[in-house]
């Protein structure tokens, strides 16, 4: 994210920047093997699932590349990577992001370490909390 604020050189600074750190991985098998390589090197996980920015073919392709130092075990988030395609994107709430996702942290955790955790009441009432936060 950049701030719509900041000067043109600052701006091209980070998009360049965005560019390095998070396209090139995806789009060039030698920075993303690098990369790949340097992350389980310093016992990183890779080949976590994420929203991709891409093609599908382009995501599938960038695993392709990393395959030998993925070091997760991608079956077990197979319910989250089989529907990430179907997702839409959400931007972040425009006020009181950190204290919304404060309510989000407290049903995370209760999901981890609770069986019993109701999810649907938790997340319905993180909901009104957040709705009562941004009213």
């Amino acid at each position: 994210m950049i701030s719509p604020t900041i000067d043109e050189a600052t701006k091209a600074a980070a998009v360049a920047w965005i560019d390095w750190y998070y396209m090139r991985k995806l789009l060039d098998e030698d920075a993303a093997v690098l990369d790949a390589r340097t992350l389980s090197e310093s016992g990183q996980a890779v080949g976590t699932p994420v929203l991709p920015v891409l093609s599908r073919e382009l995501y599938e392709e960038s695993l392709v590349w990393i395959e030998p130092y993925i070091n997760v075990p991608r079956d077990q988030m197979a319910p989250f990577i089989d529907s990430i395609w179907d997702q839409t994107p959400v931007g972040e709430p425009k006020k009181a992001t950190q204290e919304i996702y404060a309510l989000l942290d407290d049903v995370v955790q209760t999901v981890l370490t609770d069986r019993n955790a109701d999810i649907d009441a938790l997340l319905a009432k993180a909901q009104a909390d957040a709705q009562g936060i941004l009213d």
